[in-house]
């Protein structure tokens, strides 16, 4: 790829339409840009990398700041590059995002992003990510890879050079895409980490299996199972432990089974012998306990005899009160006859009155709604237009109160109007005062620089001999030599105040910007407002426009004022002609339904008091024939006579039913005492306090048995399942060791960290293949350069023994033999030395991306430094590099490189801002 033109439009310093012809300089050699520092020499390589890749060249710049401070509001920000590649034409354009003026003349707008590639058969792409795509695919690069081949940047090559092999490692990642490698490393590392990680949890766990083994204290494997516990003993070992104990109390076990079937024969026939003890005791104590009991019993059953044949005799009183109650039961319903009709002449005296009542109050209530119904329609007829004229009001308000509005809106317009004329004019003052510290700094500077040049000729006047050319001009006849002066500024004080002065005018010019778009603005508002008052008031002027609104607006809020003071008049006269529309139907409605309730009520009246009068009739009737009182006095004289015939009942039972259970207690007494004496002469004699005390030693010796059983039986369950856990975590940890041994190596070889071994790591020993064809081809340079004395190699072993190795660099020197750090080059030898190694690595990076060649290179500056002789080698180098049409362009002001290389690239700047470029050929 080699550029043949390039166009600039209001880009970085670049104010106007700048143009470079690219083909003036030829296919091949060396060129120099050159030019005042910051005037936008590097700013020419930006161009051509954001005309291809839509990105600037390095990543400290933004493509969003490329519009040019210095250029005027309707200069297009664009670069537009002309390039031959694969010997056919092509031509991109590009133009960031920016703002722009409206077309109408106010304000800005956005111009969007935009990118076009005109291609050799007349076809164009358009649209930025197709651009861009296209662009990668016809060089075979991207953004990264074309500005690592196409420039060396300032100081890039001397940090590349005394870099160490950590950070190399980074350079090289992002160049040669290793990443892959570094991940691989770290995730080899987690893999050993967590699998590390296993084996300690298993250990662990078997350790924790082991504390709960479980043996009898008086054991003598007790002294082995402390060992284990103690970690004194090998995992295999602990499990024959366990297999020993197991066994032993499998042994104990079946020893304590057969005594305690022993024991539960004997305890067995020692309760068969305190049984039968127990019970002929008991049989003597009950005979006994039954013939006292007998002899009491005999005289109560007898008096008891007597008391129910008192009873019999008394119950014969009672069907003579049973006739009684039957007497008065036959009465009982015509009370509750003559109690009903008490009950309803009461409802009926209660419902006659309450039919008066209403009737009453039915008559008040009428006249009460006719009064009222009178007083409404007397009152409708004054507002009964109360709808109409409050439509009107609203109307009328509705009108104001925009008026109003508009007013307020015109008078906020004219309040920030009057805001930016102040503005305006601080803007103003601002920029005098910021120009006239400009002027002075400027004049400072010019007049140092102008000292500082003539002071240069002088002192090289005082060094001319009469015969010997002149370093500048050549000539060897020197009439006219400058004067030295004695107050000659240093450098140092020309570039001070070379920076103030430019700092100055760049504050003047953000100044002036500022000013020119709050004038802008101000003429803006101006003209609308203008444009507002004229239809509004009928004004052509801005003067006295505040008391015009003023006044206008305190017109509008009176009338409003007064239309709103009518408004809710009438709406409270609407709203009450609407409440008697509603309200005169209603009493209407009340009025009819109170006449037909009337014609109701006198109808009730009349038949209540004709039912009153039978109903009290019939009660006089009833009363004459009963025998008693009431119904209640009854009832009691009722009540009476049943509880005494339950009374007598009652006592006959229960003097039946004592002599009942008395007779049958006497009898089974007898009988006791009959079967008990059978029993006693039958019975067997045993000692009960001696068969007491065996049964007592019997069940001690049987609890300490089954308290021995359940301890064994706990230690053999929780035994067998402490060795199933052991041997099967054994099992686990010894297939993680054994997977953790060939991790671990596989980890150790890519951190390179195997003991004895060189430390390279997998991803810096994949890039020793890149370093080792970098530094190759970086020595066909250096050699040339230094005349043979140097050639870089590859350090084995890193400086420091300790840390990283694989990627630190070194030098031989062919004069003395020596081999030895780059640290230790000179300022000049180191400038070569890292030159040769930045021009390595573009070679590596161009043939890494397949091969690609791109026939342009830029080199950004670094020759400052040199002395001439060093100078010259680099130079020299720098040709070489230009065989096989390659065009290099070396960005630099150093005064031997103007005069060495005469295709140049001038750039300079303007005092009206911006900067301009120029070829001379």
């Amino acid at each position: 790829m080699r550029p043949i033109r390039i166009k600039m439009s209001a880009f970085g310093p670049y104010a106007g339409l700048t143009e470079i012809d690219m083909s003036q300089l030829g296919e091949n050699g060396l060129y120099l840009i050159t030019g005042d520092t910051g005037a936008g020499k590097t700013t020419i390589f930006d161009a051509i990398c954001y005309a291809l890749f839509g990105k600037p060249s390095g990543n400290n710049r933004d493509d969003k700041s490329f519009r040019s401070k210095y250029a005027e509001p309707d200069t297009p920000t664009e670069v537009e590059l002309t390039f031959i590649h694969g010997g056919k034409e092509y031509r991109i354009r590009r133009n960031p995002l920016y703002d722009r003026p409206c077309k109408n003349g106010k304000g800005t707008t956005p111009e969007s992003a935009a990118a076009e590639l005109y291609k050799p058969d007349g076809s164009v792409i358009t649209k930025i990510g197709s651009v861009n795509s296209a662009v990668v695919e016809l060089l075979g690069i991207n953004r990264d890879q074309f500005s690592q081949i196409a420039m060396l940047a300032q100081g890039d090559f001397l940090k590349l050079l005394l870099a160490d092999t950590d950070t190399r490692k980074k350079i090289f990642r992002e160049l040669f895409n290793t990443k892959n490698y570094s991940t691989l490393q770290d995730r080899l590392e987690d893999k050993r980490k967590e699998i590390y990680g296993q084996v300690m949890d298993g250990k662990r766990s078997v350790k924790q299996y082991i504390e709960g083994i479980q043996v009898d204290k008086d054991d003598i494997l007790s002294i082995e199972v402390g060992k284990a516990k103690d970690d004194e003993m090998m995992t295999e070992d602990v499990i024959t432990l366990l297999d020993d104990l197991i066994s032993r109390d499998e042994t104990l076990k079946d020893n304590l089974d057969n005594r305690l079937n022993e024991l539960n024969d004997e305890l067995g026939k020692v309760n068969e012998n305190i049984g039968a003890a127990n019970s002929l005791k008991k049989a003597k104590d009950d005979m006994e306990a039954a013939e006292k009991q007998l002899e009491i019993e005999k005289p109560i059953l007898a008096s008891y005899e007597e008391r129910v044949k008192a009873a019999e005799e008394n119950l014969k009183e009672r069907p003579e009160l049973i006739m009684k109650i039957a007497l008065i039961e036959g009465e009982i319903g015509k009370y509750d006859e003559a109690d009903g009709l008490v009950e309803g002449i009461g409802r009926l005296k209660k419902d006659y009155e309450e039919s008066v009542e209403k009737k009453n109050k039915n008559v008040e209530s009428t006249e009460k709604l006719n009064s009222e119904r009178n007083a409404l329609e007397e009152e409708l007829l004054g507002i009964k237009d109360s709808g109409i004229t409050l439509e009107k009001l609203r109307n009328e308000r509705d009108k104001a109160d925009k008026t109003l509005e508009e007013t307020k809106s015109i008078s906020d317009e004219y309040k920030k109007y009057c805001d930016k004329l102040k503005e305006l004019k601080l803007a103003h003052e601002q920029y005098k005062a910021d120009n006239a510290n400009f002027i002075v700094s400027n004049d400072k500077f010019e007049s140092l620089e102008q000292r500082f040049r003539d002071g240069q000729a002088g002192i090289l006047a005082d060094t001319l001999q009469e015969g010997e050319p002149c370093p500048v001009c050549g000539s060897t006849v020197h009439p006219h030599k400058a004067h030295k002066t004695d107050d000659i500024p240093t450098k140092e004080e020309v570039d001070k105040a070379k920076k103030i002065a430019e700092t100055a005018r760049q504050v003047r010019d953000k100044s002036s910007e500022k000013a020119s778009a709050v004038k802008a603005a101000c003429e803006t508002m101006e003209k609308g407002l203008l444009e507002r008052v004229e239809e509004k008031f009928r004004v052509n002027s801005l003067e006295g426009l505040q008391d015009v609104l003023s006044d206008a607006k305190k017109k509008n809020e009176e009338l409003i004022n007064d239309i709103n003071n009518k408004i809710q008049r009438e709406e409270r006269n609407h709203k009450r002609k609407e409440s008697i529309e509603k309200r005169i139907p209603e009493i209407n409605r009340k009025t009819d339904k109170y006449k037909e309730d009337a014609e109701k009520l006198n109808g009730e009246i009349a038949s209540t008091d004709t039912s009153i009068k039978e109903k009290e009739k019939q009660l006089a009737d009833i009363k004459k024939n009963l025998m008693y009182e009431n119904k209640n006095v009854a009832s009691t004289e009722k009540d009476k006579l049943n509880k005494k015939v339950e009374e007598l009942q009652e006592s006959y039972n229960r003097t039946k039913e004592e002599y009942d259970k008395k007779k049958e207690k006497v009898s089974g007494l007898k009988s006791t005492v009959d079967a008990l004496k059978g029993q006693i002469e039958k019975a067997k004699v045993f000692d009960l306090e001696v068969e007491t005390e065996k049964l007592k030693a019997l069940n001690q010796e049987r609890g300490k048995c089954i308290e021995s059983k359940g301890a064994v039986d706990t230690r053999i369950s929780t035994n067998k399942d402490i060795r199933i856990n052991i041997e099967r975590q054994a099992k686990n940890i010894a297939e993680i060791e054994r997977k953790l041994q060939w991790v671990q190596a596989l980890s150790d070889t890519a951190k390179g960290s195997i003991t004895g071994k060189e430390k390279i790591m997998l991803e810096t020993y994949i890039q020793t293949t890149y370093f080792d064809r970098i530094i190759r081809r970086a020595n066909l340079r250096l050699f040339t350069m230094s005349n043979g004395q140097y050639e870089l190699i590859r350090l084995k072993e890193a400086e420091d023994k300790k840390g990283q190795s694989g990627l630190d660099l070194g030098v031989i020197d062919h004069y003395n033999g020596s081999e030895r750090s780059v640290k230790t080059l000179s300022g000049g030898e180191s400038f070569l030395a890292s030159l040769s190694l930045a021009l390595g690595l573009s070679d590596e990076v161009q043939a890494s991306a397949g091969g690609i060649k791109v026939e342009t290179m830029f080199v950004d500056e670094g020759f400052g430094s040199l002395d001439s002789d060093t100078l010259d080698m680099a130079y020299k180098a720098l040709i070489n590099l230009t065989e096989g049409n390659k065009l290099v362009g070396i960005i630099s002001h150093v005064s031997e490189l103007k005069n060495k290389i005469d295709r140049q690239i001038v750039v300079t700047k303007e005092k009206s801002g911006g900067s301009k470029a120029e070829i001379r050929a």
